[in-house]
């Protein structure tokens, strides 16, 4: 399936968030790349509940809490929770459409979106967010996990690929033996401005409501989650499943470091593949964790985080 959200945007002459990154650390395309504007990403159902996710409110809360809000003609007094670059907010119980809300003298609608967690109950599920990456590369990173791993869902973020629809890209995904839910989620929100040396990881807000959203509106019920961009194969020394190291995990989530691994530098022409990245530099540093969890046995104060799971003991496999 194609899953386009139910985003509640207040647009260029609404209120806005301030970023949050001082004015000295911002770059000259910060204010282009920042997400001022999106209040949630995504309303949907969610075990009884109408939920949303969507950037951290910021200095939108004031505004929020004094704004006219109704599900379904139902007013509603929203209670969000704020996570490290993202929020959930919870607009009460299920069984209402559209979400109106009035707010700073504007009016905005927007439809619920269903409940779609019954789609991967019991499913081994792969996530990741993704740019116009080559289908070739998208098709080979869902064969391997789901030959080594036994995944046999994906859910793939699309963040506004111009180099093809998100049709080509649900049917590529479609095609890869051994998956049988595959869904490709319209997240054509700004990613957001990132971080580095000296500059804070604060207002990258795409990729952290992908996950926040993934777990409470797609994965709640799935066997097991994996986070895992598509340039990233994840390999069990012990040649078992990465799902099986988090379901033994005491807490059910297990995180392990990664190596960059190289193209061979005399492969000559073409779109390197997977299979050509061969050669490993001893001398480069690790990369940052990555993750597998159990959404089942995740503490709901638990955020799914790009590198960690906040809130909960992570465990590390030998």
């Amino acid at each position: 399936a194609i899953v386009r959200p139910s985003a509640l945007v207040l647009g260029p002459d609404g209120p806005r968030r301030t970023p949050p990154r001082p004015v000295e650390l911002r770059g000259p395309d910060y204010a282009e790349r920042y997400d001022g504007s999106t209040l949630f990403f995504d309303v949907f159902e969610a075990e009884g509940r109408t939920l949303a996710v969507g950037p951290p409110l910021l200095d939108l809360v004031g505004p929020l809490r004094a704004a006219t809000l109704t599900v379904g003609g139902r007013r509603v007094a929203p209670r969000p929770t704020e996570l490290d670059r993202v929020h959930r907010c919870d607009l009460g119980r299920a069984g209402g459409s559209p979400v109106e809300l009035s707010l700073a003298g504007r009016g905005y609608r927007t439809p619920v979106g269903a409940d779609l967690a019954g789609l991967f109950a019991g499913r081994r599920a792969l996530m990741t967010v993704s740019l116009d990456n080559e289908l070739a590369w998208v098709r080979d990173w869902a064969r391997y996990h789901a030959s080594a791993h036994g995944t046999d869902a994906v859910v793939v973020y699309d963040n506004g690929s111009r180099a093809y629809g998100l049709d080509e890209l649900l049917g590529t995904l479609a095609d890869v033996p051994g998956i049988a839910v595959a869904v490709v989620v319209d997240w054509s929100f700004p990613y957001g401005p990132q971080g580095g040396p000296g500059v804070p990881w604060d207002s990258d807000y795409a990729q952290y409501g992908a996950l926040e959203h993934a777990r409470r509106r797609l994965l709640r019920h799935a066997a097991g989650f994996l986070n895992a961009d598509v340039d990233e194969l994840v390999v069990a020394s012990d040649g078992s499943s990465v799902y099986e190291h988090a379901e033994r995990s005491p807490h059910g989530v297990v995180s392990y470091r990664g190596r960059w691994v190289h193209a061979d530098p005399a492969t000559d022409g073409g779109v390197p593949r997977h299979a050509d990245a061969t050669w490993l530099d001893a001398s480069e540093p690790e990369c940052s964790t990555k993750w597998c969890a159990v959404p089942r046995r995740l503490p709901d104060r638990a955020q799914l985080q790009v590198h960690d799971v906040r809130g909960v003991k992570v465990a590390t496999p030998p």
